[in-house]
This record gives structure tokens, C-alpha cells and sequence, in this order.
């Protein structure tokens, strides 16, 4: 019996390119989820990498929900996101 690794090479190689496809649009989300009073949040909220930063004092209260304007903070729901992303994803590998 000879088996076809192709289809595998391929479900991999499009299964590689997740992580970054989630955090390019996680950024969206956790950006929309980020309080907005003077934007210094939302700015200062960037991809670095593989990774996001939220590089501002305050970010453990936001994140908290100690803002009226985001009471489940914005990892939750970007976290949320990333969730229903990636198992649309793995349905369509």
C-alpha cells in the first residue's frame, strides 16, 4: 500500500501559518476591546512578533474590568476570538 504524504505537507504548511494569522487579527480585536479616553491605550497596544503588548501602566486594571466601558477587560475577549478562529480553522485544514 503506497500512501500520499501531500495532502499531509499541505494541512501542515497551512496549519504553520495560524499563530501568525491570530495575532494579526487578535490585535484587531484586543484594540476594539481596549477602553477609549484619550487612545494612549490603543495606541500603545502593538504586535511584537508572535506576541501582543499592551505597554502602558495601567493595563493590569483595564484588563481587570476595572473600566466601566470594557467590564471583561480585552484579553477575555480577544482570547474568546482566537478560540472561534482557530477551530473555523482547523475545520477548514
Amino acid at each position: 500500500m503506497k500512501v500520499d504524504s501531500s495532502i499531509f505537507k499541505k494541512r501542515i504548511t497551512k496549519a504553520s501559518k495560524l499563530p501568525s494569522h491570530l495575532v494579526k487579527s487578535g490585535l484587531k480585536v484586543m484594540k476594539e476591546n481596549t477602553p477609549k479616553r484619550s487612545g494612549n491605550a490603543r495606541r500603545k497596544t502593538v504586535r511584537r512578533g508572535d506576541s501582543l503588548k499592551a505597554n502602558y501602566s495601567y493595563a493590569g486594571p483595564l484588563d481587570a474590568g476595572q473600566s466601566p466601558k470594557a467590564p471583561k477587560g480585552f484579553t477575555d475577549p480577544t482570547i474568546e476570538y482566537w478560540d472561534k478562529e482557530t477551530e473555523k480553522y482547523i475545520k477548514r485544514v
